[in-house]
């Protein structure tokens, strides 16, 4: 075997190696095992509800309602939902600040001095699913 081709097949096995370890693979009890992303890479971005579920596993009906949110690189944060009802729309907006707790294991939002601590149970480039109390919240990357 050439030599310089197996001192790069060491070289790309030990990147490969690090990315892996340094990516926390498996921390979120749903996932993903692997992720060449940053944590705050895959957060960051506009989330839209899917779906949203009780401590007993059903599902809340949002019906007409459109739910949204926002999380900034720079730690800002912002949600908007809009629901329709009897031709009427309402909208309700709020605007905060986001981090990492420090295992980042949840996402705590701040709202008007208010700290909200949602695990995370899945944190992918196009899923998250989050949760608080008993209640699961899953988003879709928009």
């Amino acid at each position: 075997m050439n030599y310089n081709f197996t001192k790069r097949m060491v070289a790309v096995v030990s990147i490969v190696g690090a990315l892996y370890l340094s990516s926390g693979c498996g921390k979120y009890e749903e996932g993903p095992e692997l992720s060449l992303m940053s944590k705050k890479a895959r957060v960051t971005g506009e989330w839209e509800v899917t779906k949203m579920l009780g401590d007993d596993g059903e599902e809340y009906d949002m019906g007409n309602m459109d739910m949204t949110w926002t999380f900034e690189k720079d730690g800002s944060f912002a949600s908007a939902m809009t629901f329709e009802y009897d031709g009427v729309s309402l909208t309700n907006d709020e605007k905060g600040e986001w981090e990492f707790s420090e295992d980042k294991e949840e996402l705590d939002i701040e709202i008007d001095g208010d700290v909200e601590s949602f695990e995370i149970l899945r944190l992918s480039n196009k899923e998250m699913f989050l949760e608080l109390d008993d209640m699961r919240i899953e988003f879709e990357k928009k």
